[in-house]
């Protein structure tokens, strides 16, 4: 799949600026109901063999080599005030979210190491009169800018472009963006430091507002990729087809249970002999917030994922 770095880094970077005027709270994307103040997560590699599971391990190894869990915090509203990696036991990334009176996140605060006194990075986020992302500056360990990141406003007050610079306040890039009757984005150009077009996505969506097509073109116009998107009536995808223009294709179909939460995914792709199969079976609590699940792999269970969830 070919896929565009400066891309992601300003995709990533345009939702998080934009996150805070969606309706659903951090806590609520994360599909966690009820008022959850903390969640702590841990999955167990494991086989099962004559009705006995044997844990080989902690972390998921396609993940990350040596094995790592994950710890959520949340404040009353349900914004992420807080989350930490522990990798074998030890706590390797360490983020903290800060946010002003008006509920907008100010600050983003990220440690390599719990035993780092002094942040790696911290991002200052301001806003314009509107609540609107202004700019977002990230200072590295030494307080010197890392990068700043400037956000451009049209009569609507819809984001008309973004700019991207360097340390040194030379440019690395600008995304500009159209939007159809609706305020949904139809169109991101994605340019270089000089103004170059480096990739152009065009995206329809459906009379739900739901993303259906997804088109990405290279500077020459050239498509290379289509992903296209079904729902159901709760608006879960159930479906997800892709197709580059070097030939691979892939679709992915999901089922979900009662509660709302996947319960199996079909792969499909010109590489698998086969289609794969994985299914999920979980626990709940009084809340149902499922707190154990089990991951199989074609009817072979491989994974135990196992969470704490503490609530105010």
């Amino acid at each position: 799949m070919k896929r565009n770095y400066l891309w992601a880094l300003v995709a990533v970077l345009f939702l998080a600026a934009c996150g805070k005027v969606q309706e659903k709270s951090e806590r609520e994307e994360m599909d966690l109901r009820g008022d959850v103040e903390s969640l702590s997560e841990i999955s167990y590699s494991v086989v099962e063999e004559n009705g006995e599971i044997t844990v080989l391990g902690s972390g998921r190894s396609d993940f990350s080599k040596s094995g790592s869990d994950e710890f959520v915090r949340f404040n009353t509203n349900g914004d992420v005030i807080e989350r930490f990696v522990v990798i074998d036991g030890e706590v390797m990334l360490w983020n903290f979210y800060k946010y002003d009176n008006n509920l907008l996140q100010s600050a983003e605060v990220y440690f390599a190491e719990i035993s780092d006194s002094i942040p790696e990075y911290v991002t200052n986020f301001t806003y314009n009169e509107n609540g609107k992302p202004f700019t977002m500056t990230t200072l590295q360990r030494d307080s010197v800018v890392f990068m700043f990141k400037e956000f451009g406003y049209d009569a609507k007050g819809e984001v008309y472009d973004e700019v991207v610079f360097d340390a040194n306040g030379e440019r690395l890039g600008r995304t500009f963006f159209t939007y159809n009757k609706k305020g949904e984005v139809t169109e991101s150009r994605i340019c270089g430091p000089s103004g170059e077009l480096l990739e152009r996505r065009v995206q329809a969506y459906n009379s739900k507002g739901e993303l259906k097509r997804l088109e990405v073109y290279d500077q020459d116009n050239v498509l290379l990729e289509t992903t296209e998107f079904n729902y159901d009536k709760n608006g879960n995808i159930t479906k997800d087809a892709y197709e580059s223009n070097d030939g691979f294709k892939s679709v992915v179909k999901y089922s979900y249970n009662h509660h709302g939460f996947v319960d199996k995914i079909i792969y499909q792709s010109s590489i698998f002999e086969k289609p794969l199969e994985v299914t999920y079976e979980y626990q709940y609590d009084n809340a149902n917030n499922w707190i154990e699940s089990i991951e199989r792999q074609d009817g072979e269970m491989i994974y135990v994922t196992k969470r704490e969830i503490s609530y105010f």
